[in-house]
């Protein structure tokens, strides 16, 4: 079921039109104006019925029942629903057209529909409110003396058989309500409640939303209650795409920015909107009232189109209301949005729109949220537009990043008491406003109190912004990313000469992806590269008299970017060695303190070598020639001062003559704009901007900025004293621009000011011409105003170098202040970790005292076992003793049998004789008789004899079976036993050694013989167990490393991936503690002297594969790596290990590519090794399985993954590693491996040894993931921290550099 309530009228404050009702009679049959009217066929009209409370749903369900069932007067009519607020609703004769009743859209309270599980589905009705005509009622007056009518209530119903006309009919309804005709006045437009109420009553016949009982409200009440409440909005927009099959189904689309769309012209659009609340007390949402559009932003209520609502509901999570509406853009309806499905300009954006109205339980009112995006429109994809496109998001995928679309809305409420009229308001709303709406209120307040802020001097902010201070993001317009791809692409066919269109782009600005590149290009620094870069590494052998300079300014230089932050980071060491590098280069400019900032912004965006090639273009090329201005007597930029104050007083005079007054003259502002071409103090947005027009147009560049701040500062300068001028330039102006608005309006002012080379030119030689002049007409007086403007240069270079130490003193106590954070974390961390590491320890002092408990037990219960088996034994020999003394019993009795019937036989007659029965002779006493003699005697034996001697039978065997059971079960002892307590004194294991020889000489032949093959079966499992258990146990005695060659650093330095130089003397450091770590672990380590043509020589592990004393040589696909292998071989023979050699001269493989896992071998199939390297492998060890691997990238696979422990690995974080690990599941014969995944690739390279784990330091850059490891690994492993920092510059590991072998038995009795 649903309902319509019209806010708008309510009771008796219902507006009534001055119109006779009796319009409303079936006599008037003249056919009505309908051209701005919908009509509706097949509805029945049911009749009507008075009601007491027009907003009951309860009563209308109720009156519906009874006219659906008992009226007779049905009648069918057409309904005519007007197209605004001010229509009137017409009830139509079918055939005549003419009128049989009208309805007032103000006069309708409140609407509702029949459940849609009944037989009331079909019916619908509204309520309307009118006068009184009655004679009878009273008509009082009120206090004010006006006359008061009696209000009469009454509800019209209706049916109709189609359920979706019912729909078109309510959204006609929908949109009557919400519309105003233009020709009223605002004031009698109506609320939007009405509206959304008409879409609620459809889409809740697929959904019946529950509300809050007035238990949980009243419980609600009784929270603490946060008047701040906040909700985040999640926006969609889908299209319909039709694939190959002719599926129909509607995707996103796409989203080249954070809040633009590109949509499509001429196809049906789904608009989804989820509303989650994210903070302050909870708020019910009851149900959507409507889902509006429109084009543009600001926009008023009347210009907003209603949406087909499709559904609406909580998520499946429950934490969100999800809302989804249907907008055909060809419809009638929408043709007022004209923008939103024509296409666009190239570059252009169209804004739009979308409205939520909400009710939320206990607030009277809807509440309406509004979310401004922006949409590119454009054609329907045509084949080849499609490919192009394929190829353009394949080129720059890797620069969109963008996040789903979201809004955040703060909406402030308080707490009312509830009224009459409405019983339900808890809150009431006080304001609702968007993110963007607070952030563009918040920009606009800066922008009209800027001016009032800084003649009042109020702003106690006296702080100056920290040079590299500021973000650039590197997302970039799809079509600003294909228009340099276009430019590029002609560009470096001919580095000479510049494309056509370049001046514009580099205007807009250039990508932060691609400005490393461009400014390059500019500045024609591509040119000569190995030379440059030769000169390059030669400078930095060199020394530099200006060190303890550069050293000094490397904190001073932007301190706030990640990259410099950093002492004695990556960044500092890249500006020292490449300002040393220059000041050695051009010895008569030295080092100047500016320049140190000019580099830094290179730096930046390109590696080191490359930014000196720049630097050099920058400082010796004619159009920047930057080294004429950091000569030592600044003539230069004494020049450029003239200059622009020649430029100041032909385009802003006002200023002029204002600087005049004061006495502000151009070097006291400018002296750092033109020293460190504004990169000093200015955020890095604009920074970057004012670079890419200088490399474009040159030094006429930096003088339009200057020009431009100027002038567009203009009217706060001119309001200013000097020292709110010069305080002016140090803090407002550079914080002003922190705004990339501003920026870019900046930039667009710079482009637009023309500059007039000739006159710059001559403005320089009227400089000249004046300093010649002056230094020959020299007076006493004018050498004293030199040495003044000496003083003055040499006091505005000291005002620098106080800023800078101003600068630096900033710095050093925010770091200051980051270091008190750091330590107070790390001491909290520290106290966290010594707690941790207590409970351990008192985990460990239980469970040793639980494992020497149980070690008691074991101990006792054997003992027990020896005790019951030698009671055993005695048994067995007492019942020996028993069958022997029957045997000779048995043997008297049938010896006195025998002479019986001897003297029987020898005294009967013949014929007796023949009955009586003469046994065979035969040795009775034999314990081994036949069956047939014992048959035999069974006649003549006691049968009381015969009994007993078989009950004596049966306990034999019971006990010959009791006592192999039980030493199976003694020997099942001694195994654990000997695993458990190996720590067991010498004296227990005599006696149990004792018990068992004991044992085993007491125990008859036939019993030997079954124990003894009890024994062999038991063996042979356990080792069959063992063996698959601890097939491999890593244990090693020798191993052969090499010394560092100094030659491995200029061979690393021609690696396209290695940035970092590699340092020799530390390399040979950290190796050398390596070494000293493989001997305290045990091994006999062979250590080779270094070759300087081996450069890589130290990474021996690529040489040989050695398992099981059999040594597999290996095939570098380097040829200069073959001497090594040679070397390797003759060592690994001398050793006595068993040496096999690739015979497919196409094989290659690095030892470094193939993992050995106790039980298998993995082989990765990567840049070295091949294939037929990986068959080698398999033919060389043909007793273990070997699984491939393909390596996606990177030099080895143990760059990725190593051994740990039994069965268990450790393995990288990245995808390529992660590709590794799905291959080893899906292909590896051994499915019980210990994963443990590390956050990083490198760490992830461990050498197992002798039960030792090497890995990296936990106090370096991959510290997590290191206490990853050793927290999996548990704290009784054995580990060691091995040093890698310079190896890894070379993309080494640690277990690259050691190969591990174990000795044959000869030599080492040889070296015995």
């Amino acid at each position: 079921m649903a309902e319509i309530s019209n806010e708008s009228s309510n009771g008796n404050d219902a507006v009534f039109p001055e119109t006779n009702l009796d319009e409303n009679l079936p006599e008037q049959k003249s056919r009505p104006d309908l051209t701005k009217s919908v009509l509706f066929h097949g509805v029945t009209y049911l009749g009507s019925a008075s009601v007491t409370a027009p907003r009951s749903e309860d009563e209308l369900h109720r009156n519906m029942a009874v006219l659906n069932e008992q009226s007779k007067m049905n009648i069918d009519v057409t309904l005519c629903v007007p197209d605004n607020a001010d229509g009137v609703v017409r009830l139509l004769d079918p055939q005549s057209e003419g009128e049989i009743s009208s309805y007032f859209v103000s006069q309708i309270i409140f609407c509702a529909r029949g459940p849609s599980n009944g037989p009331l589905a079909c019916c619908w009705a509204f309520t309307t409110s009118r006068r009184s005509t009655s004679i009878s009622q009273q008509i009082e007056k009120n206090s004010n003396g006006k006359l008061q009518h009696e209000i009469l209530y009454q509800c019209q119903i209706f049916r109709c058989d189609n359920q979706d006309a019912i729909y078109r009919i309510l959204l006609s309804f929908s949109n009557a309500f919400r519309r105003t005709s233009h020709s009223q006045p605002s004031n009698t437009r109506r609320t939007t409640s009405l509206i959304t109420h008409a879409i609620q009553a459809t889409v809740n016949q697929i959904q019946q939303q529950t509300s809050l009982t007035a238990s949980q409200l009243s419980s609600n009440q009784q929270q603490i209650f946060d008047g701040l409440i906040k909700f985040r909005c999640f926006f969609d927009i889908k299209e319909e795409n039709i694939d190959s099959k002719g599926n129909l189904s509607f995707i996103s689309v796409s989203r080249p920015e954070k809040n633009v769309f590109n949509i499509r012209k001429n196809l049906r659009k789904n608009v989804s909107v989820i509303l989650q609340q994210i903070r302050g007390s909870p708020m019910n949402i009851e149900r959507c009232f409507g889902l509006l559009l429109a084009q543009g932003r600001n926009v008023r209520a009347s210009d907003m189109q209603l949406l087909d609502l499709e559904t609406m509901g909580k998520t499946d999570d429950n934490r969100g209301y999800a809302i989804r509406g249907y907008w055909n853009p060809l419809s009638r309806a929408f043709k007022d949005l004209i923008h939103l499905n024509e296409e666009t300009p190239k570059s252009a954006r169209v804004f739009l729109t979308v409205a939520l109205d909400i009710v939320i339980s206990g607030i009277s009112e809807p509440v309406r949220f509004l979310i401004e995006a922006k949409a590119r429109v454009s054609e329907t994809n045509k084949p080849n537009d499609t490919i192009s496109q394929d190829i353009s998001d394949t080129i720059w995928s890797s620069f969109k990043k963008v996040t789903p679309f979201t809004e955040e809305f703060d909406m402030i409420v308080k707490q009312i008491s509830s009224t009459d009229s409405h019983p339900d308001q808890i809150y009431e709303v006080i304001s609702l406003e968007s993110k963007t709406e607070a952030e563009r209120r918040s920009k606009f307040q800066r922008l009209s109190s800027g001016v009032s802020a800084n003649n009042t001097g109020e702003d106690d902010n006296d702080e100056m912004i920290i040079s590299g201070f500021g973000h650039v993001s590197k997302e970039c317009d799809e079509e600003v990313l294909n228009n340099w791809n276009e430019i590029l692409i002609k560009w470096r066919k001919n580095y000479s000469e510049r494309p056509n269109g370049l001046q514009n782009l580099v205007r807009k600005g250039i990508p932060e992806a691609l400005r490393g590149e461009v400014w390059q290009l500019l500045a024609g620094s591509v040119a000569n590269e190995k030379e440059m870069i030769d000169t390059y590494r030669l400078l930095l052998t060199k020394e530099s008299s200006s060190d303890r300079i550069i050293i000094n300014d490397l904190n001073r230089t932007f301190p706030a970017h990640e990259y410099f932050k950093e002492q004695g980071g990556i960044g500092q060491e890249a500006l020292y060695k490449l300002s040393r590098a220059y000041s050695v280069r051009d010895e008569e400019v030295g080092y100047c303190q500016g320049v140190s900032f000019v580099i830094a912004t290179i730096l930046i965006h390109m590696p080191e070598e490359q930014a000196f090639m720049l630097l050099c273009k920058l400082m010796e090329d004619e159009r920047y020639l930057l080294r004429e201005m950091y000569k030592a007597n600044f003539e230069n930029l004494q020049m450029k001062f003239y200059q622009l104050n020649c430029l100041i007083e032909e385009h802003l005079p006002d200023i002029y003559a204002h600087f005049y007054d004061l006495k502000v003259e151009c070097h006291m502002f400018a002296s750092q704009w033109f020293l460190t071409l504004f990169t000093a103090k200015f955020p890095l947005y604009l920074v970057f901007r004012i670079m890419d027009i200088f490399l474009y147009e040159g030094f006429t560049a930096i003088f339009a900025v200057a020009l431009s701040l100027l002038k567009c500062n203009q009217k706060d300068l001119l309001s200013l004293d000097f020292e709110g001028v010069m305080r002016f330039f140090r803090v407002s102006l550079p914080r002003k621009y922190l705004c990339e608005d501003h920026a870019d309006e900046l930039i667009q002012a710079a482009c637009s000011t023309k500059l007039n080379l000739k006159k710059l030119k001559r403005y320089g030689t009227e400089f000249h011409t004046r300093r010649a002049e002056e230094e020959q007409k020299q007076t006493p007086l004018q050498r004293l105003e030199v040495d003044n403007k000496r003083l003055t240069e040499s006091c505005m270079r000291s005002e620098f170098e106080n800023e800078m130490l101003a600068l630096e003193l900033v710095n050093d106590r925010i770091k200051l202040k980051e270091r008190i954070h750091q330590a107070d974390d790390q001491m909290e961390n520290l106290t966290q970790e010594l707690e941790a590491t207590k409970h351990i320890v008192r985990q460990s002092e239980e469970l040793a005292i639980r494992l020497n408990e149980q070690l008691q037990n074991v101990r006792e219960a054997f003992r027990d076992t020896c005790d019951e088996l030698q009671q055993a034994q005695k048994t067995i020999y007492d019942y020996k003793q028993i069958c022997s003394q029957l045997n000779n019993q048995l043997d008297k009795h049938k010896e006195k049998f025998v002479q019986k019937m001897e003297y029987i036989q020898s005294n009967c007659c013949e014929s007796c004789k023949t009955l009586i029965y003469s046994p065979p002779s035969s040795n009775l006493s034999t314990p081994d008789r036949d069956i047939s003699n014992e048959d035999d005697f069974s006649s003549i034996i006691p049968i009381d004899v015969a009994n007993r001697l078989h009950r004596v039978e049966i306990e034999l065997a019971e006990k010959k079976l009791a006592l192999t059971q039980a030493l199976c079960d003694n020997q099942e002892l001694t195994r654990r036993l000997q695993r458990s307590a190996s720590s067991m004194s010498d004296s227990d294991t005599i006696s149990l050694n004792s018990i068992r020889s004991n044992t085993q000489n007491t125990t008859g032949s036939w019993l030997s013989k079954t124990v003894n093959s009890i024994k062999e079966a038991a063996n042979s499992s356990n080792r069959t167990k063992i063996m698959s258990i601890y097939p491999f146990d890593f244990h090693f005695t020798s191993a052969i490393v090499s010394r560092v060659a100094a030659s491995l650093k200029d061979a690393a330095l021609y690696q396209r991936d290695v940035r970092e130089v590699m340092n020799i003397e530390k390399a040979r450091n950290q190796h050398q503690e390596y070494i000293s770590t493989l001997r305290k672990l045990g091994l006999d380590v062979i250590e080779l002297q270094s070759d300087e043509s081996l450069p890589e020589g130290v990474f021996v592990e690529d040489t040989a594969i050695i398992c099981d004393k059999i040594a597999l040589i290996c095939r570098p696909k380097t040829p200069g790596r073959l001497k090594e292998v040679e070397i390797i071989r003759t060592i690994l023979r001398r050793e006595g290990l068993t040496i096999i050699d690739i015979d497919d001269p196409l094989a290659t493989i690095d030892g470094g590519d193939v993992l050995f896992t106790g039980r298998e071998f993995f082989v990765g199939l990567s840049k070295n090794t091949n294939l037929s390297g990986a068959k080698a492998v398999a033919s060389a060890f043909p007793e273990y399985p070997v699984t491939l691997l393909r390596v996606k990238k990177g030099v080895h696979l143990k760059n990725f993954v190593s051994m740990v422990a039994a069965d268990t690995m450790a393995i990288g974080g990245s995808f390529v590693a992660k590709d590794l690990l799905r291959q080893m599941e899906e292909n590896s014969d051994y499915s019980s491996y210990k994963i443990i995944t590390l956050k990083d690739d490198p760490p992830a390279n461990c050498l197992w040894i002798n039960g030792t784990v090497l890995h990296l330091p936990e106090s370096q850059r991959y510290g997590e993931s290191i206490r990853i490891l050793l927290n999996r690994l548990g704290p009784t492993t054995s580990h060691a921290e091995l040093f890698n920092s310079e190896f890894a510059k070379v993309d080494s590991v640690i277990s690259s550099r050691c190969l591990l072998f174990n000795r044959s038995e000869q030599k080492n009795a040889i070296d015995r």
